[in-house]
């Protein structure tokens, strides 16, 4: 906060955010005086969770309330976003024109020099195309653009050496603060050089940063003047690019199509030749090489015998000449065992870059894990627009009444009679499950009853042995802003685990009124959502904020009540990290006496007063009277009391499930959530966090029960915060000691691997929960999978849609390449208009942030 120094640098940091919000202050405080300061004043207390008297305020100044823009509500923005500084002058920068490094400043009075930017997907999307074993990690070769692009700035245009010491881990939606710092120069002009790492958060300074390269930078390069002799070289033999993209994938190196630049490729003795070219719509621009051409001239050289992905130890005489291309040949020997020489060469043969050696080595999946692990362990659920392709009317069937249908049966077993009678097989079979609309925790457990004998009653063979049941729910999930139907919900949860206990025989679908059943059974989605004519796919993502660092509010004066044993472990972290004093943990008698062994005197140590009460949460009247028996007002609450206890190996599949399994898991898990909420609905809350389990979300069989209990909590959860109360329901994966959502034994965990499901470390579980109350989302999944298993499933066709938007499975090329030129040339004339429009669609759809091409009207004028 002063007029002049606009920025702040911690060891050699750059504050760009922050930097550049506390000039727009100072700006605003210049030049609009006293009120500015004062509205800015309460708008900062109004943040920090003061509560102001806006009336008393304006009293008497004339002011009145006006209606909010709409826009400001809408979920997708409107304008650009940002992706560098504007002037970076402004803050006593130098300006860089270069897509990642976007300043320069001396250090001082002395010859050393930091260059900062910042990396991500929307600034850079083709780093969103380069995952390794499930990671999107920045390329090596982008790291030595970086140091080529600060060397140039200095006039050093050799890198002597650089050795690549971690990778860079980019996350889906944050991005990533990047300084090269440049040593002072001996007397021969050489540099040390380094990249570091920071998370582009606020909050950075607390963020270790990390170091990814390091190396020598020198000036003097000697000048490359060999041209590329006859092309491709007499005697080469082809290579499959397509087979080499296949096998890079295979051994843990995911390349999407903005990273597969090699378009054909020979090899020649120990030498591998190939023609590289940037996708249509990437440009050179500012790089001193674009990294993705680099990156893809090393995918050419890639042996499959190799025991993992291709990754750089270390890059040495590298030098640059010529025109920036985007298009070029390459030519890449093999000098020493797993060590290589480039040369890199324009569509003409003219010299473009060399490198004398790459040092190249098979990645190690253990160490990325390392550097991986947490960062991308929590995960919320979007819902994805999909594209349901023109279809005719199919032939349709309702069990009941269901509107739109005409061919209705009282129930399966009565329009299997009729098919076998003669009557044409329906396509499809339309069931809804109809509720109350006053909702009640019984309402719940019958609506989820009758959607597990929906399910079986359901023909597995037979004359319906094709036909697809459709399971309609109005309102069962919360795809847009609204509030869920707890009861529709516990039926979206039965049939979502009977869905991955029989592939391909049910299909969920929320929705109003009648639909375009032809479009929606043609897509290979088994959940769907549609909302004004949109349909919707349900899709984990990775959730970006949230920093542990940060933890929710917890009342030091209030009471934060605990339900069940697996929330003791939560206990002591309430009280040493959040800062809670009074705590009450409510668990079954059998439970509460075992916690009263230990854990009260424990946290009277950490100077928190514990009280361990036995009591039936689930019972309305005996939670009651605990509540009205807290000595401090209730301010937080973690149910965890809903948690089933048996093992995934002995749930059992639907057909199996037991009345009364369904409804103790039912009652445990919603009765008592339903309980707390409306028992605590006078109560100022700061936390209201429900338990549930990760396998509710993506369905596993034998998990009908939990299933149906984890919807119907996700449902309360949006719920609350539809209503302003706050919520956050957190679907937990598996802890590593043998706790957690269920017990594991030796059949449990080989369920939980086969499912790609990695155990949580206490400490990991403990940040997660942190994270999850500090991300302010009603739906969270607190969960470690394992990108390899995920990405096997994902080619075998096994899986679970909802990860769908997490592994990346690269798509075959176009066998006559990527430039529009080749693909306009392999199409009849009559139909290259439409190959451009898709093209021109597709260009502005990504520009303008749009999810595909299809919401670009190619009848709309270009302006």
């Amino acid at each position: 906060p002063h007029p002049v120094l606009a920025m702040a640098v911690e060891g050699t940091v750059a504050d760009h955010g922050t930097g550049n919000r506390i000039g727009v202050v100072g700006s605003l405080r210049r030049g609009e005086g006293g009120l500015a300061r004062f509205l800015l004043s309460l708008g900062e207390a109004h943040t920090a969770g003061v509560k102001v008297d806006w009336a008393a305020c304006f009293a008497g100044s004339g002011a009145r309330q006006v209606p909010l823009p709409t826009y400001a509500f809408q979920h997708k923005r409107y304008w650009l976003d940002a992706t560098g500084l504007a002037d970076a002058s402004a803050v006593g920068l130098g300006r860089v024109e270069h897509p990642v490094l976007a300043a320069a400043v001396q250090v001082g009075d002395r010859d050393e020099w930091v260059l900062t930017g910042r990396v991500s997907h929307q600034g850079q999307p083709w780093t969103r195309d380069h995952a390794l074993f499930g990671t999107a990690t920045l390329p090596g070769a982008a790291l030595t653009e970086l140091v080529l692009a600060a060397g140039s700035h200095v006039g050093c245009d050799l890198v002597e050496e650089l050795d690549l010491e971690a990778p860079l881990v980019l996350g889906d939606d944050d991005a990533v603060r990047v300084q090269v710092t440049l040593g002072a120069a001996d007397t021969d002009g050489r540099r040390d050089v380094s990249v570091y790492s920071r998370p582009d958060t606020d909050e950075e300074q607390s963020a270790e940063a990390v170091r990814h390269a390091h190396g020598r930078i020198a000036p003097g390069a000697e000048a490359l003047s060999a041209r590329l002799g006859e092309w491709p070289p007499a005697g080469a033999e082809p290579v499959s690019v397509d087979a080499l993209y296949a096998s890079l994938a295979e051994h843990g190196l995911d390349c999407g199509p903005l990273l597969q630049c090699a378009q054909s490729a020979w090899t020649l003795g120990g030498e591998v030749y190939a023609e590289l070219t940037l996708p249509d719509g990437t440009e050179p621009g500012g790089y001193a090489i674009h990294p993705a051409l680099l990156e893809s001239a090393l995918h050419t050289a890639h042996r499959p015998a190799a025991d993992g992905a291709p990754s750089v130890a270390s890059w040495s005489g590298v030098r640059l000449t010529g025109d920036k291309v985007s298009r070029a040949r390459i030519r890449i020997a093999t000098v020493a065992e797993g060590v290589l020489r480039l040369d890199v060469f324009d569509p003409e043969g003219a010299p473009v870059a060399h490198a004398d050696r790459i040092a190249v080595r098979a990645a190690d999946a253990a160490r990325l894990g390392e550097v991986r692990r947490g960062q991308n362990a929590l995960y919320r659920l979007d819902w994805t627009p999909v594209t349901a392709g023109a279809a005719g009317p199919v032939r349709l069937a309702a069990l009941g009444e269901v509107a739109g249908v005409t061919d209705r049966h009282p129930d399966a077993a009565a329009l299997e009679r009729a098919v076998a009678d003669g009557a044409p097989a329906p396509r499809a079979v339309l069931a809804r499950i109809d509720t109350p609309d006053e909702l009640t925790p019984s309402a719940v457990r019958d609506a989820a009853a009758r959607a597990v004998a929906l399910v079986r009653q359901w023909p597995s063979g037979g004359p319906l042995g094709g036909t697809t049941l459709v399971v309609v729910t109005r309102g069962a999930v919360a795809a847009a802003d609204e509030a869920p139907d707890a009861a529709q919900a516990a039926v979206w949860g039965v049939v979502r685990a009977a869905q991955s206990e029989q592939p391909g025989r049910f299909l969920l679908v929320d929705a109003d009124g009648e639909q375009p059943w032809g479009a929606l059974l043609g897509l290979d989605e088994p959940q769907l959502a549609v909302r004004d004519g949109k349909v919707l796919a349900p899709r984990l993502v990775r959730v970006a904020g949230g920093r542990a660092d940060r933890p929710g509010p917890v009342d030091p004066d209030g009471t934060v009540l605990i339900t069940g044993g697996f929330g003791a472990r939560f206990a002591e972290h309430l009280v040493t990290r959040h800062g809670a004093r009074h705590l009450v943990l409510a668990a079954p008698a059998d439970e509460a006496g075992e916690l009263s062994a230990g854990l009260p005197a424990l946290l009277e140590a950490h100077g928190a007063d514990v009280r361990v009460a036995p009591c039936d949460v689930a019972d309305r009247d005996q939670l009651a009277a605990l509540l009205a028996s807290l000595e401090h007002p209730l301010t937080a609450v973690v149910h965890a009391a809903g948690v089933p206890g048996s093992g995934l190996a002995d749930a059992g599949l639907i057909e199996s499930l037991s009345d009364e399994r369904l409804e103790t898991v039912l009652r445990d898990a919603v009765d008592t959530a339903w309980h707390l909420h409306e028992l605590t609905a006078d109560a100022d809350l700061s936390a209201f966090v429900l338990f549930s389990a990760f396998e509710g979300l993506t369905g596993i069989p034998g998990q009908a029960a939990t299933s149906a209990a984890d919807a119907a909590l996700a449902a309360l959860a949006h719920s609350r915060r539809a209503a302003g109360l706050p919520a956050t329901a957190l679907a937990w994966g598996f802890w590593a000691d043998g706790r957690g959502t269920t017990a594991l034994g030796e059949a449990d965990l080989a369920i939980v691997a086969q499912a790609g499901i990695l155990p949580l470390p206490t400490g990991l579980g403990l940040d997660l929960f942190d994270r999850g109350l500090a991300a302010d989302e009603p739906l969270l999944a607190p969960v470690e999978l394992d990108p390899a298993v995920l990405r096997e499933q994902a080619r075998a066709g096994l899986l679970p849609a909802v990860l769908r938007g997490l592994v990346r499975v690269p798509a075959r090329r176009a066998a006559s390449g990527g430039t529009l030129a080749r693909r306009l040339a392999d199409v009849p004339e009559a139909e290259r208009e439409g190959v451009v429009l898709e093209l021109v669609r597709a260009q502005a759809a990504s520009v303008l942030g749009h999810d595909s091409a299809d919401e670009v009207d190619g009848e709309r004028a270009f302006k």
